[in-house]
């Protein structure tokens, strides 16, 4: 699959996403976007900024668009009729999946555990539907937020 690689970050200290311009390290040269509109696709006014890397949490392009045309990102939430999903890296599988909600939110105190039991939970429950290689999220699933800016999903 060939697909355009790209980055957002999530500034910690101003509850703000931010397009990745370039990393230089130790920081991050980022555009920084009111959250209200990061997922429409008109211009709206960007300020340039120069984080730190330990200030951000950095989300990659998925290389895939919902069925309404909108980038999915790592730790986006995503909603497929009444079932909400977290996009993730999973890295025993190598792959990107929705993870559904209930399996996320019930990992979340062992982040060091996280990406092992979410990979065996999931396949117990839902087998390898939740894995992505193709393009079925353009026609299934529409993002309707992530999980920094959108915390009331997380409850």
């Amino acid at each position: 699959m060939n697909r355009e690689i790209k980055f957002r970050a999530w500034d910690k200290r101003n509850d703000e996403m931010c397009e990745v311009i370039s990393f230089q390290k130790p920081h991050v040269v980022v555009n920084c976007i009111d959250r209200s509109t990061i997922y429409m696709s008109s211009k709206h006014p960007m300020t340039h900024k120069l984080l730190n890397l330990e200030k951000v949490e950095i989300m990659q392009y998925t290389g895939l668009n919902d069925k309404n045309g909108i980038e999915i990102y790592e730790n986006d939430i995503v909603q497929e009729d009444e079932l909400l999903s977290v996009c993730m890296w999973i890295n025993n599988v190598g792959a990107y999946a929705f993870v559904p909600m209930e399996i996320y939110l019930s990992n979340l105190q062992d982040k060091e555990l996280i990406n092992c039991v979410i990979f065996k939970e999931m396949i117990e429950q839902h087998g390898t539907d939740t894995f992505f290689e193709n393009d079925i999220p353009s026609v299934f699933v529409k993002v309707i937020g992530n999980i920094h800016a959108n915390k009331e999903f997380l409850t």
